[in-house]
């Protein structure tokens, strides 16, 4: 067994989610001015403090889904929210089979970067565009699915129809 690292910077997950934010008000033209400027994160203290929390969350969500992988290193001692504090982004230490292509690592990190940003702006759109919010649900599903598989090293399986049903149709009607 071998550890892999992954990580994801604050600075860039708090950008993709303004940025992913601002896009979506500003491509709403029905909406008026207002509701497209409350649809937005800014960088007042409470939405930094709703956005961080909210990254907080999705990192927790990840750990518990990934768990049976993770080292005692990732989970830390004592008080997670202080060493959360004293860091610059997340991580995840991943103790992974002999035989894990280390290209995967960088595969498994967009996904943990995503799943966060994406679950992000799920919690923001459940407050100001609820309709939308379902779009950023199957993307942070499908982001946490592609990061479970990437880390057990599992593609999923499916099974083959050695001899398929013939289904004999008539052209001629």
């Amino acid at each position: 067994m071998k550890e892999v690292v992954i990580y994801a910077k604050y600075p860039e997950l708090v950008y993709d989610i303004e940025n992913i934010t601002h896009q979506i008000a500003r491509h709403r033209t029905q909406m008026s001015v207002e509701d497209q400027f409350a649809m937005q994160t800014s960088d007042t203290e409470t939405d930094t403090a709703f956005v961080k929390r909210s990254m907080d969350r999705a990192y927790n969500k990840v750990r518990k889904a990934v768990s049976s992988v993770l080292t005692e290193e990732s989970w830390g001692y004592g008080d997670d929210d202080l060493k959360l504090a004293e860091t610059d982004g997340y991580y995840l230490y991943a103790t992974v089979r002999d035989t894990f292509n280390q290209a995967k690592t960088e595969a498994a990190a967009m996904a943990f970067h995503d799943f966060i940003v994406n679950s992000s702006v799920f919690d923001w759109l459940l407050i100001s565009k609820p309709d939308e919010a379902a779009i950023y649900k199957q993307l942070m599903e499908d982001n946490l699915s592609e990061l479970k598989s990437t880390l057990t090293d599992s593609a999923g399986f499916y099974t083959i129809d050695p001899f398929p049903k013939f289904e004999e149709r008539n052209y001629n009607r």
